[in-house]
């Protein structure tokens, strides 16, 4: 058999079939031209939209529509090379599954199958045979019939023992196999000898579908099979045991014990004289209860993307590098198998829209079911918390000192869904009280200059604001005050599946921050002098490190006085003090002298007014 060859990609057994588990795909036979190992499946009506406009992974399960033995496979790849007079008697075992990937000789195809089920392969009477190793002993060989010789040679010696050195045998047996419990993914089950010197590692690949336990033997086998076969013996016998042949096992006497050694070679020679070489055999090795090791089966679910939330906030800037006319935005998707999504942008009411940004990373968003309380702004708020549900439960938040706080950690922006008017705090400690759920305590407030924006309503959200997840898009001021629709289309889906949300950009960003400490003094003729204190959208060096960035072209301040509701006059200036006169109080309609309420705007030479601060002095 060893001059034939068997080529399969893979070899299926007559009576296979493909198993389909959805109505809309067929196999079909019709006008095709036929391959060799190639099952043609068609899909009918397959919505590529519902992948991501791609053809998907495919999953087919072949399965035989027949037990398939040992003996069966064997017979058919002899059949294959032409050799057809083979005995197969007793091997019986079921046989899962075979892959030949390659080009090898019959014998090479059949070696996986000896060793995993335990047989040999041996030419007796003109007849190719598979024996079954462990079968017991055909007959015991009396010292007496040992050594005949050849012509006129003389015997010296009945039989001649040999042993192979320890440290020459293995130590340990890694076996591979096809696993089935690991959707035919390759596992691995070892042997191990503990005591001893040798150390020699086996490695043994069987192109096999077996299952741990089965696999696990046959690696025990594999071990002891070379400690028993370590000693050998050498004899010669007349034509009496003609009958002998390669495979069959024989009893040797041995210090008066009746030892099995199986034959493994017999070469003929002259005046009916034949020499035999045996390995030693030990039925127990072919008694292995071993269990095998299962192996990690990895999720094989499929994990669709599902909808992406964006949130689009008109809000202050976190950084001095996001300076510009734009505004932030974030995402995150609740589906464990979200890939990220493509923001898309339309600025003609929908009929078409253009990508913004592609992103591929979460933003910690969730939802604030309560209404966060008013709260200071001057220091902690330890009388509030605030209590926030993440969209995604993988998610967290954690607590940290309230040093970190001061440095800047642990910011969020706390707002209306149209991004509109929201509030920036910071939060201390994170304590959480249910599955993706947490109560933000010790609150720093109106972070930023947002302490206008501290009064709230039910059902807002919550945005962590890390500057590697925090997204910015910016299309200059003359985009500002049009309400735009925006997109959040996930990876593998259709944009017109997804869901618009409008969106203004009113250039908040831009704005000035209200001035603080506003102080008016006045005369013994009730002229008021009015002060104020300047404050910058910019990140400020520290104390003692210099003056305040000034964040603006030009400083200008805008001063409007009111008389109840109404403004009866706006004063300009260009450095942070102002005056307002007896005689314009009086024109304005107020005594001078009474408490006068004005707001103090700085001035963008972008945006205009920035936010007020609002006094009575």
């Amino acid at each position: 058999m060893g001059t034939h060859s068997v080529m399969e990609e893979m070899h299926f057994w007559p009576g296979s079939a493909v198993q389909i588990a959805d109505p809309w795909i067929q196999s079909f036979a019709a006008d095709t031209p036929a391959y060799r190992n190639v099952c043609y499946i068609v899909f009918k009506d397959l919505q590529l939209a519902d992948f991501g406009n791609r053809l998907p992974n495919i999953e087919v399960e072949i399965a035989g529509s027949a037990v398939t033995n040992v003996a069966a496979v064997v017979h058919d790849i002899a059949r294959r090379v032409g050799v057809h007079d083979i005995s197969v008697t007793g091997l019986n075992d079921e046989l899962r599954g075979l892959v030949i990937a390659r080009s090898v000789q019959a014998s090479g195809a059949l070696t996986p199958l000896a060793v995993a089920f335990n047989f040999d392969m041996a030419e007796q009477a003109g007849q190719v045979r598979c024996v079954k190793r462990g079968a017991g002993m055909k007959g015991v060989i009396p010292v007496g019939d040992m050594g005949a010789v050849q012509g006129a040679d003389n015997a010296t010696e009945p039989a001649r023992f040999k042993a192979v050195t320890a440290l020459e045998l293995p130590k340990e047996v890694a076996l591979t196999h096809l696993d089935p419990a690991l959707d035919y993914q390759i596992n691995s089950q070892r042997a191990f000898k503990d005591l001893g010197n040798a150390e020699n590692k086996i490695s043994v690949d069987l192109p096999l579908t077996l299952g741990v336990d089965h696999a696990r033997r046959i690696a025990d086998r594999t071990l002891w099979e070379a400690w028993t076969a370590r000693r050998s013996v050498e004899f010669s016998l007349t034509d009496k045991w003609v009958r002998r042949a390669s495979g069959d096992v024989v009893g040797v006497l041995v210090d008066g014990q009746i030892i099995p050694y199986k034959i493994v070679r017999i070469s003929r020679g002259d005046n009916g004289v034949s020499s035999f070489e045996a390995q030693r055999d030990d039925p127990e090795v072919y008694t292995s209860t071993a269990l095998g090791t299962d192996g990690n089966l990895p999720s094989n679910v499929v994990k669709f993307p599902g909808v992406t939330r964006l949130v689009l906030m008109d809000m202050p800037i976190v950084r001095d590098g996001n300076d510009d006319a734009g505004f932030y935005w974030a995402v995150t998707g609740d589906s464990t198998g979200w890939r990220g999504a493509d923001v898309r942008r339309s600025i003609d009411g929908g009929s078409s829209y253009s990508s913004m940004s592609k992103v591929g990373v979460r933003t910690v968003i969730g939802d604030v079911p309560v209404a966060l309380p008013v709260g200071p702004t001057a220091f902690w708020d330890r009388g509030n918390t605030l209590t926030v549900t993440l969209d995604y439960a993988g998610a967290t938040l954690e607590s940290m000192s309230e040093d970190l706080i001061i440095a800047g950690y642990n910011a969020a922006w706390v707002g209306p869904a149209n991004g509109q008017g929201g509030e920036v705090i910071q939060f201390a400690t994170a304590t959480l009280i249910g599955p993706a759920q947490y109560t933000l305590s010790n609150l720093l407030r109106g972070r930023l200059g947002t302490e206008a924006n501290t009064t709230h309503g039910a059902n807002e959200v919550f945005v962590l604001l890390r500057t590697a997840t925090l997204g910015r898009s910016e299309f200059g001021p003359a985009d500002w005050y049009y309400s735009r629709l925006f997109k959040p289309v996930s990876l593998l889906t259709n944009e017109v599946d997804t869901t618009a949300q409008a969106f203004t950009n009113n250039g908040v960003g831009k704005m000035p921050r209200s001035p603080v400490h506003v102080a008016g003094t006045r005369d013994g003729s009730n002229n008021l002098a009015l002060s104020w204190v300047r404050r910058t959208r910019l990140q400020v060096p520290g104390l003692g490190l210099g003056p305040v960035p000034l964040g603006e072209l030009t400083e200008a301040y805008s001063i409007d006085i009111y008389s109840g509701a109404s403004v009866v006059r706006t004063i300009t200036a260009t450095t942070p003090a102002a005056s307002y006169s007896a005689a314009e109080q009086t024109a304005d309609g107020l005594t001078p002298g009474n408490p006068v309420t004005l707001r103090v705007y700085q001035l963008s030479d972008v945006r205009g007014r920035g936010f007020p601060a609002i006094a009575t002095v």
